[in-house]
């Protein structure tokens, strides 16, 4: 070694670090790009993908639930997506998107109050969630005072999203 007490051996920045934070940022990264994939209807990739994230990080929330909207909306797998939904939360309980998607499932099984309770689940996690926030007011009334309000606050919130102004007109 050295007199300045360096060694010259060439280090990787990442050597330093534990590997499992290495592999929890490329489980998280690969699965949502899995997820971007799935959105791009590419489906096959994106299936790939998401169990190539799992074998990164077993554990990582964003896997768990990705996979769960890939068995909800491509293989219409409800049960396996539950599931999945269920595993996210119970991994990461502060992740909001597992509550939300649950509840998704909830109002198309036609379990309003559960549904209601898990839109307001992941509300109290992300109060800017405004796919969730959009859900629970269309289960209302959507001729309601109370409805068109949300509606206008989500378009405050969101001004992009069209489907809030489709519905205020």
């Amino acid at each position: 070694m050295p007199a300045n007490g360096f060694s010259q051996v060439a280090v990787h920045v990442n050597s330093l670090r534990p590997n499992h934070v290495a592999h929890r940022i490329s489980g998280e990264a690969t699965a949502l790009l899995a997820y971007f994939m799935y959105k791009d209807s590419q489906f096959t990739e994106a299936v790939e993908l998401i169990n190539q994230a799992a074998v990164y990080e077993p554990r990582a929330p964003l896997v768990h639930w990705t996979t769960g909207v890939l068995q909800h909306y491509h293989f219409q797998n409800f049960e396996q997506s539950c599931h999945a939904y269920t595993r996210a939360i119970s991994v990461s309980p502060g992740f909001a998107y597992p509550y939300y998607s649950l509840g998704v499932l909830a109002s198309d099984g036609g379990d309003a109050s559960k549904a209601e309770f898990l839109y307001i689940r992941c509300l109290a996690l992300d109060k800017n969630h405004h796919y969730a926030r959009m859900n629970r007011v269309i289960a209302k009334d959507e001729d309601s005072p109370e409805v068109l309000t949300e509606y206008r606050r989500i378009v405050q919130v969101h001004p992009t999203e069209l489907y809030s102004y489709r519905a205020i007109a």
